[in-house]
């Protein structure tokens, strides 16, 4: 059986942030039998010739599994995550969240749905006023 292919996508603020995923993403990587093709690093936000690239690799089948720490890295609209989500697997591509799971247009609403928290609720004139 053939191994599946892996790109792995870490993104963070600092090169430790970057390591420390990159380890976690190679150790899931290894347990599972993938074998990483290439790595994107990146600082700050998921940049849109990232998307282009991962799209046409997807799209070639150079990879079988786009490998990422959490849905959060791709720090990027629901909307949009959506859309590419959806791109990628219908050209072959499986998202893989090491805290997440797989990542499918079918279950996005629910992951994106926990990330929402009240802070503060008041009460004001009979009404609830969410901060």
């Amino acid at each position: 059986m053939e191994q599946l292919k892996a790109v792995v996508y870490c993104r963070g603020n600092t090169q430790k942030e970057l390591d420390l995923q990159y380890e976690g993403l190679r150790t899931f990587a290894e347990r599972n039998g993938y074998h990483i093709v290439r790595t994107v690093t990146e600082f700050g936000d998921l940049d849109n010739m990232t998307w282009r690239n991962l799209r046409v690799m997807a799209r070639y089948r150079e990879y079988d599994i786009l490998l990422l720490d959490t849905l959060d890295v791709l720090n990027a609209s629901p909307e949009n995550i959506t859309e590419e989500i959806r791109h990628l697997s219908q050209n072959g591509v499986s998202v893989v969240s090491v805290k997440d799971g797989t990542l499918t247009t079918e279950n996005l609403p629910e992951l994106f749905r926990k990330r929402f928290k009240v802070i503060k609720c008041q009460k004001y004139k009979n009404r609830r006023i969410y901060k």
